[in-house]
C-alpha cells in the first residue's frame, strides 16, 4: 500500500520521501567508496538501477559509473559493455547522460582486444542503430563569454 502512495506522489515530492533519501545518500556513498570498494558498490548501483521511484535524474550516471567499476575495478569488461547498452536501451535516460554513455563506449571500443571484440561489436552496432536518438555535443544550447579586457 505504501508503494503505491510514493508512486502518486508528484515528482517534486518525491525528493522528500525516505526512499529517496536512501537513494541519494546511497549515491553518494558509490562515488566516494568505488575505487575502494567496488563490489560493494556494484551491488548497491544495481539496487539503484533496479529501482524506479527515486532519484532516476542519475540513471545514466549509474549506468556509466556501473561500467566503469565493471572495467576499471572488477576487470569484466564483458559486463562493461552489458551495462553501457542497457544505458542506451533505456529510454528514462537524460539526453546528457546519453551523451556521456556514449562518449564512455566509444572509448571503450575503441580499445577494444581481440578476445572481446564480439561484445565491442554489439555495442557498436547498437550505437549505429540508435545513432539518431543519441546527442552529440553540437545538439546541446551552448554560450560564449569574453573578457573584456
Amino acid at each position: 500500500s505504501s508503494h503505491s502512495v510514493i508512486e502518486d506522489k508528484p515528482s517534486h515530492l518525491k525528493r522528500f520521501t525516505p526512499g529517496y533519501q536512501y537513494a541519494s545518500t546511497l549515491w553518494i556513498l558509490c562515488n566516494h567508496l568505488g575505487a575502494k570498494y567496488p563490489a560493494e558498490v556494484e551491488k548497491w548501483l544495481v539496487r539503484l538501477l533496479n529501482q524506479t521511484n527515486f532519484y532516476q535524474k542519475k540513471r545514466g550516471m549509474w549506468y556509466s559509473y556501473l561500467s566503469l567499476i565493471y572495467k576499471a575495478h572488477l576487470k569484466e569488461f564483458s559486463k562493461a559493455i552489458d551495462t553501457l547498452l542497457d544505458g542506451v536501451r533505456d529510454k528514462t535516460v537524460s539526453p546528457v547522460d546519453l551523451a556521456d554513455i556514449v562518449y564512455r563506449a566509444r572509448s571503450y571500443t575503441n580499445k577494444k582486444k581481440k578476445k572481446k571484440k564480439s561484445k565491442s561489436e554489439d555495442l557498436i552496432n547498437e550505437l549505429e542503430l540508435m545513432k539518431e536518438n543519441i546527442p552529440n555535443a553540437e545538439s546541446f544550447p551552448s554560450i560564449q563569454i569574453h573578457a573584456l579586457g
